[in-house]
Formats: C-alpha cells, structure tokens, sequence
C-alpha cells in the first residue's frame, strides 16, 4: 500500500504566545475545528520542509523557509510530518482559501475547538528545551 504523506505546521510569534491556527472546513469529521496550517505532499519526491512551506503559502499567503520538523504521526496508510516555526509574521497571514486563518492565544490549547491531536501538539512544539524528534502511530 502507497503511504499518503502529509504536513502540517504550527506558527508562533517571536514569544511564543500566539499560534496561527485554520478553521477547517475538511474532512467532515474536522469541520469547524481549529487544527495547524498544512496539506498533502505533490509527490512523494517533495522534501517535507519544502512540502509545509508551499502549503503554508498556499493557505495563508506567508512564505517561511525556517522550520523544524518536531514530530511523525504514522498509521492508516499516511503519515504526517509535523513542523513548528516563530519567524513567521502572523499578523500578515490572509485567507486564501476557503479555511480561515485565526491568529490565537497558547493557551487555546486546552480547548474542544481544536483537532484532538492539536492539544498535545501546541505544548510540544513551544517546547524549545526539547530536541527531541517523537513519532506516533494513530493507526
């Protein structure tokens, strides 16, 4: 079976108290939920890091070359490569789709507005401290 690769991205202010988050609008299980910027790879060739900056283009309008790929969620037939950034100038995101890009608090993390996985992901990616690469399986 082809693996499906996907990225997905959390973008922080310089503090770290703010993240860019979308308002999905797909799949249907995700639909009004708030989850990082991101998309399937074009091919299988695509460098994840070049992967979440083109899709990060795409949805918001911003093009950040500096990410650190900090997590690998695996299962399914995908696999998600995950990244963080805080050079990224947030408030210059647009809506160039039909998700809405929403600047918020760190501290949204706790809430059910957001993809399930996303609770976690935020505080491990403010994680700076921490080097360590993880990699999960949500089979």
């Amino acid at each position: 079976m082809k693996v499906q690769k996907y990225c997905l991205g959390f973008a922080f202010d310089r503090n770290r108290t703010h993240v860019l988050l979308i308002r999905k609008e797909r799949p249907d299980w995700a639909k009004g939920l708030l989850n990082g910027l991101g998309g399937k790879f074009k091919n299988h060739a695509e460098h994840p890091a070049e992967a979440m900056t083109r899709e990060f283009r795409e949805e918001c309008g911003l093009t950040v070359a500096k990410w650190r790929q900090f997590a690998l969620m695996t299962g399914g037939g995908s696999e998600v490569h995950i990244f963080e950034t805080a050079t990224a100038r947030l408030s210059q995101a647009r809506q160039l789709t039909d998700e809405e890009p929403l600047i918020l608090p760190v501290a949204i993390c706790k809430s059910s507005m957001l993809v399930p996985s996303v609770t976690w992901l935020i505080p491990l990616a403010c994680d700076t401290t921490k080097h360590a690469y993880i990699q999960s399986s949500h089979e």
